[in-house]
């Protein structure tokens, strides 16, 4: 063999009867191992060959490392919606075995984005929605576009509201069906006299 490796496949046993030129065994170099991460279709945009990336292998207690994106290759895969993104790292001294599962999180350009906590997101069958504190006691619910969501519980929002906006990030709603949505969206628009929907608090969009 021209490299040392460890022999991942053998196709001779004692007694075989050997050509020359028969391949009889498959050695696989571990000093350095590939990645291969199933990143979402929407979020491959975000990313470049050399961007950074923590790797979290659970496997062994929380060990992380760091890398760099190698590939990114140019197709998704129709059944998972994902594509796949190639990383390697050294591997000297054998602890990363191939098969093994792995956390990551990449690091992408920082660009400023307006974004709220998810928490003050409200789904409706229609679409994505905020309440917008107006003042005296009113409030709005206000239809949103949301974008990337960051792994600090922030999304962000593309439409609906603005930079300095104030809005809701929690309340004591209780709602059990799309016309109990309704009609609590249609009360906050007039004055809160109750406390059947109070607000614990509000929080600039930034």
């Amino acid at each position: 063999a021209d490299t040392n490796g460890i022999i991942s496949e053998l196709y001779a046993n004692s007694g075989s009867y050997i050509k020359p030129g028969m391949e009889i065994a498959t050695l696989q170099d571990y000093s350095s191992v590939w990645i291969n991460a199933s990143v979402a279709e929407k979020d491959l945009q975000f990313l470049s060959i050399n961007n950074k990336a923590t790797i979290i292998f659970p496997n062994l207690g929380g060990v992380e490392r760091i890398a760099y994106i190698d590939y990114i290759h140019p197709t998704i895969d129709a059944s998972t919606r994902t594509g796949k993104v190639r990383l390697v790292l050294n591997n000297d001294k054998g602890n990363l075995k191939p098969g093994a599962y792995a956390d990551i999180i990449f690091e992408t350009n920082v660009d400023n984005r307006l974004a709220i906590p998810s928490e003050a997101i409200l789904k409706k069958s229609d679409g994505n929605f905020v309440i917008v504190a107006l003042g005296e006691g009113r409030f709005k619910p206000q239809k949103v576009v949301t974008g990337i969501n960051s792994s600090r519980g922030m999304t962000e929002i593309i439409s609906g509201i603005h930079k300095g906006d104030n809005i809701v990030i929690s309340s004591q709603f209780l709602i059990d069906s799309e016309s109990s949505f309704r009609e609590s969206f249609n009360k906050l628009t007039k004055p809160n006299k109750t406390k059947k929907a109070t607000a614990k608090g509000h929080r600039h969009a930034h």
